[in-house]
């Protein structure tokens, strides 16, 4: 609660943002998704036309965390995001070597960086079950080391 008695409304950042569905989840919850990445255009005209927050045509192993922060104002209580799974899908090809699946490190580095108080990271059932864990074991030592509890 504030000094005013009004509850504190949680701001969040949607990275691998899409159209904005986590966004429109998030924000049926309470919580203000103030900004959203992603770098596919056509996704972020959607994102901007349902007014989820400001979005932005960025490459998220490129933009910096600065960059970031100032797209949002600030700091934010919450970030959240879909890395790509294609490499993880059990309807895919399931290739450990799909670059793609490395682009979780950009979502671990923009957390450290802003330093939210949570976060949460949706994906796939095959990031857990593929390749024995080690997606899943990678992700969740990244943000054990940055201090956070993961459960998944």
């Amino acid at each position: 609660m504030s000094s005013r008695g009004k509850k504190k409304v949680l701001k969040c950042l949607d990275l691998f943002c899409g159209a904005g569905g986590l966004s429109c989840g998030l924000h049926l919850a309470g919580i203000q998704t103030v900004a959203g990445i992603d770098f596919d255009a056509a996704a972020i005209e959607t994102f901007n036309r349902n007014k989820l927050g400001k979005g932005l045509v960025a490459d998220l192993e490129k933009i910096t965390s600065d960059e970031v922060r100032a797209l949002c104002g600030g700091n934010v209580d919450i970030i959240a995001g879909g890395p790509p799974c294609q490499g993880f899908s059990l309807s895919g090809f399931r290739d450990e070597s799909d670059k793609r699946n490395r682009l979780y490190k950009s979502f671990v580095r923009i957390v450290r960086d802003l330093k939210p108080r949570a976060f949460l990271l949706e994906n796939v059932p095959g990031l857990v079950s593929l390749f024995n864990g080690r997606a899943k074991d990678a992700i969740e030592a990244e943000f054990a080391a940055l201090g956070f509890k993961v459960v998944h």
